[in-house]
Protein backbone atom coordinates (compact mmCIF):
# COMPACT_ATOMS: atom_id res chain seq x y z
CA UNK A 1 0.00 0.00 0.00
CA UNK A 2 1.58 3.34 -0.98
CA UNK A 3 1.99 6.08 1.65
CA UNK A 4 1.06 9.72 0.94
CA UNK A 5 4.73 10.39 0.14
CA UNK A 6 4.71 7.70 -2.54
CA UNK A 7 6.66 5.13 -0.52
CA UNK A 8 5.23 1.71 -0.01
CA UNK A 9 5.14 -0.11 3.27
CA UNK A 10 3.58 -3.24 4.69
CA UNK A 11 2.21 -4.20 8.05
CA UNK A 12 3.79 -7.06 9.95
CA UNK A 13 1.82 -10.27 10.00
CA UNK A 14 -0.23 -10.63 13.17
CA UNK A 15 -2.60 -13.44 13.98
CA UNK A 16 -5.82 -13.09 12.06
CA UNK A 17 -8.59 -11.33 14.00
CA UNK A 18 -6.32 -9.78 16.62
CA UNK A 19 -7.23 -6.25 15.49
CA UNK A 20 -3.91 -4.99 16.81
CA UNK A 21 -1.29 -3.27 14.74
CA UNK A 22 1.30 -3.25 17.52
CA UNK A 23 0.14 -5.45 20.38
CA UNK A 24 1.66 -4.42 23.72
CA UNK A 25 4.21 -6.71 25.28
CA UNK A 26 3.16 -8.67 28.39
CA UNK A 27 5.29 -6.34 30.53
CA UNK A 28 3.63 -3.25 29.04
CA UNK A 29 0.17 -4.77 29.58
CA UNK A 30 1.06 -5.42 33.23
CA UNK A 31 2.23 -1.83 33.73
CA UNK A 32 -0.91 -0.42 32.08
CA UNK A 33 -3.07 -2.68 34.25
CA UNK A 34 -1.26 -1.67 37.46
CA UNK A 35 -1.49 2.04 36.62
CA UNK A 36 -5.20 1.64 35.96
CA UNK A 37 -5.78 -0.17 39.24
CA UNK A 38 -3.76 2.42 41.17
CA UNK A 39 -5.74 5.26 39.57
CA UNK A 40 -9.03 3.55 40.44
CA UNK A 41 -7.95 3.07 44.08
CA UNK A 42 -6.86 6.72 44.42
CA UNK A 43 -10.12 7.98 42.89
CA UNK A 44 -12.21 5.68 45.10
CA UNK A 45 -10.36 6.84 48.22
CA UNK A 46 -10.70 10.51 47.26
CA UNK A 47 -14.44 10.10 46.65
CA UNK A 48 -15.34 7.90 49.61
CA UNK A 49 -13.09 9.54 52.23
CA UNK A 50 -15.04 12.78 51.78
CA UNK A 51 -18.32 10.87 52.21
CA UNK A 52 -17.31 9.07 55.41
CA UNK A 53 -19.34 9.37 58.59
CA UNK A 54 -18.28 12.60 60.36
CA UNK A 55 -18.23 10.86 63.74
CA UNK A 56 -15.73 8.23 62.56
CA UNK A 57 -13.64 10.86 60.74
CA UNK A 58 -13.37 12.89 63.96
CA UNK A 59 -12.57 9.86 66.11
CA UNK A 60 -10.00 8.55 63.62
CA UNK A 61 -8.50 12.00 62.99
CA UNK A 62 -7.96 12.81 66.67
CA UNK A 63 -7.75 9.43 68.38
CA UNK A 64 -10.65 10.17 70.77
CA UNK A 65 -14.13 8.76 71.26
CA UNK A 66 -16.81 11.43 71.07
CA UNK A 67 -19.95 11.12 73.21
CA UNK A 68 -23.19 9.79 71.77
CA UNK A 69 -24.80 13.18 72.51
CA UNK A 70 -22.47 14.92 70.00
CA UNK A 71 -24.30 16.97 67.38
CA UNK A 72 -23.32 19.50 64.68
CA UNK A 73 -20.23 17.44 63.80
CA UNK A 74 -17.66 19.26 61.66
CA UNK A 75 -14.28 18.10 60.35
CA UNK A 76 -11.66 20.09 58.44
CA UNK A 77 -8.01 20.85 58.01
CA UNK A 78 -5.40 19.47 55.67
CA UNK A 79 -4.54 16.18 57.38
CA UNK A 80 -5.76 14.13 54.42
CA UNK A 81 -3.71 16.03 51.85
CA UNK A 82 -0.18 15.89 53.13
CA UNK A 83 2.39 13.96 55.05
CA UNK A 84 4.61 16.63 56.59
CA UNK A 85 3.26 19.68 58.43
CA UNK A 86 -0.50 19.15 58.56
CA UNK A 87 -3.43 19.27 60.94
CA UNK A 88 -6.99 18.14 61.54
CA UNK A 89 -9.61 20.34 63.17
CA UNK A 90 -13.04 19.25 64.38
CA UNK A 91 -15.92 20.74 66.28
CA UNK A 92 -19.13 19.43 67.79
CA UNK A 93 -21.60 20.11 70.57
CA UNK A 94 -22.19 17.80 73.54
CA UNK A 95 -24.39 17.86 76.61
CA UNK A 96 -22.71 19.29 79.70
CA UNK A 97 -23.18 15.97 81.51
CA UNK A 98 -20.94 14.19 78.93
CA UNK A 99 -17.96 16.49 79.52
CA UNK A 100 -16.34 14.55 82.43
CA UNK A 101 -16.30 11.26 80.51
CA UNK A 102 -14.97 12.97 77.37
CA UNK A 103 -12.18 14.75 79.27
CA UNK A 104 -11.24 11.57 81.19
CA UNK A 105 -9.87 9.97 77.99
CA UNK A 106 -7.52 12.91 77.26
CA UNK A 107 -3.82 12.60 78.08
CA UNK A 108 -3.36 16.14 79.38
CA UNK A 109 0.25 17.28 79.25
CA UNK A 110 0.72 20.16 81.74
CA UNK A 111 4.02 21.46 80.31
CA UNK A 112 2.83 21.48 76.70
CA UNK A 113 1.45 24.63 75.04
CA UNK A 114 -0.82 23.94 72.07
CA UNK A 115 -3.14 26.02 69.91
CA UNK A 116 -5.37 26.05 66.85
CA UNK A 117 -3.47 27.74 63.99
CA UNK A 118 -5.04 30.81 62.42
CA UNK A 119 -4.84 29.44 58.87
CA UNK A 120 -8.21 29.50 57.04
CA UNK A 121 -8.29 25.71 56.59
CA UNK A 122 -8.42 25.30 60.38
CA UNK A 123 -11.34 27.68 60.97
CA UNK A 124 -14.72 26.00 61.33
CA UNK A 125 -18.05 27.82 61.61
CA UNK A 126 -18.49 26.68 65.20
CA UNK A 127 -20.84 28.90 67.16
CA UNK A 128 -18.80 30.33 70.04
CA UNK A 129 -21.24 32.55 71.94
CA UNK A 130 -18.82 33.21 74.79
CA UNK A 131 -15.90 35.59 74.37
CA UNK A 132 -13.45 32.97 75.61
CA UNK A 133 -13.35 29.24 76.05
CA UNK A 134 -14.21 27.78 79.45
CA UNK A 135 -11.02 25.75 79.37
CA UNK A 136 -8.28 24.56 77.07
CA UNK A 137 -6.34 21.32 77.27
CA UNK A 138 -2.90 20.64 75.79
CA UNK A 139 -2.70 16.90 75.31
CA UNK A 140 -0.51 14.11 74.03
CA UNK A 141 -2.00 12.57 70.90
CA UNK A 142 -2.29 8.90 70.04
CA UNK A 143 -2.47 9.70 66.30
CA UNK A 144 -0.43 12.90 65.86
CA UNK A 145 2.23 14.97 67.55
CA UNK A 146 -0.18 16.75 69.92
CA UNK A 147 -3.88 17.43 70.52
CA UNK A 148 -5.42 20.77 71.47
CA UNK A 149 -8.92 20.78 73.02
CA UNK A 150 -11.11 23.83 73.69
CA UNK A 151 -14.46 23.80 75.51
CA UNK A 152 -16.91 26.64 74.85
CA UNK A 153 -20.30 27.28 76.54
CA UNK A 154 -23.34 27.20 74.25
CA UNK A 155 -26.17 27.34 76.77
CA UNK A 156 -27.04 25.88 80.20
CA UNK A 157 -27.09 22.30 78.91
CA UNK A 158 -24.73 22.24 75.90
CA UNK A 159 -21.03 22.79 75.31
CA UNK A 160 -19.08 23.23 72.08
CA UNK A 161 -15.86 21.23 71.75
CA UNK A 162 -13.10 22.08 69.31
CA UNK A 163 -10.23 19.66 68.64
CA UNK A 164 -7.01 20.25 66.72
CA UNK A 165 -4.42 17.53 66.08
CA UNK A 166 -1.07 18.51 64.62
CA UNK A 167 1.50 16.48 62.71
CA UNK A 168 4.95 17.93 62.00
Amino acid sequence: MPSPEGRSWTLPDFPSGSGLVNPPSPMRRSIICLVGIAAAVVLAYAFFSKQADPRSRIERGHGVVIPASATDLQFGGDSERGFLDRGAVSAFEITSSDLPSFVSQLKVHPGLTTFVPGNPEYQLPLAKPAATAITRYSCDSSVGDWLHVEIWPVDETKLAVQLYTDWN
